[in-house]
């Protein structure tokens, strides 16, 4: 399946039209992020308590359109290391056909490569399922230098971009990969770091230099994850 990247960088009253947000939104946001952070730390039973916290606080208010959301949101941040991850995709299915959730199931529909809707809301999936039918870049570049956009939201679309020009340009690779390492090695975010390693060495291979170092680091790496 081909890597579709997300992101929920606030919480959007999907099923109203009003524009002032529910006080428990403040609660959700911060147990997301709090997930976040701890899941791409390798504390995967912490992350789970707090997004447990935040799906608590939404089926208390019935929020389907939300609930769907913080799933998409779930998927997006694990699928690259987590081989079940599909399965919160099913899960805001669910959440979005009980209630009037239209934005999170086109969402649903472009990470399942059902139909990529241009006409999303969200300016990102607008740039983004551009990129996928054009291979333009440049909306998503422009995108990313928002300040709003989290650090895991870059750092993952710029490794997408790198393995998306690994074939047609390694300098543009190894730019790209080399702006998410930067980014994950300054939060500590060890699992997505280990993923950088491993594209780092295959330029590193690929121009025909030395990557014992590198490939030392990958293995370090590998081995206190693990533990």
């Amino acid at each position: 399946m081909r890597v579709i990247f997300i992101v929920l960088l606030v919480f959007v009253v999907s099923c109203s039209k009003t524009t002032k947000y529910p006080d428990y939104f403040t609660t959700v946001s911060g147990y997301m992020n709090s997930y976040v952070k701890t899941v791409l730390k390798d504390n995967s039973k912490l992350a789970d308590s707090f997004f447990k916290k935040a799906e608590k606080q939404l089926l208390l208010a019935d929020d389907n359109c939300n609930l769907a959301r913080i799933y998409i949101k779930r998927f997006f941040v694990e699928e690259e290391f987590n081989q079940n991850s599909l399965f919160y995709l099913e899960k805001a299915s669910v959440f979005a056909n009980l209630s009037d959730c239209d934005e999170e199931k086109k969402i649903i529909d472009g990470l399942l490569m059902l139909k990529l809707d241009t006409e999303i809301v969200n300016k990102f999936y607008n740039y983004y399922f551009n990129y996928l039918k054009s291979g333009n870049e440049n909306n998503l570049l422009t995108f990313l230098k928002k300040d709003e956009v989290p650090d895991y939201v870059k750092s993952k679309v710029f490794r997408m971009l790198a393995e998306d020009n690994f074939m047609k340009s390694l300098e543009k690779s190894e730019y790209y990969i080399n702006q998410a390492y930067q980014i994950d090695s300054f939060n500590s975010y060890s699992i997505y770091l280990l993923k950088d390693l491993n594209i780092m060495y295959k330029i590193c291979e690929k121009k025909g230099e030395v990557c014992d170092n590198l490939e030392k680091r990958k293995t370090m790496l590998q081995e206190v994850i693990k533990k």
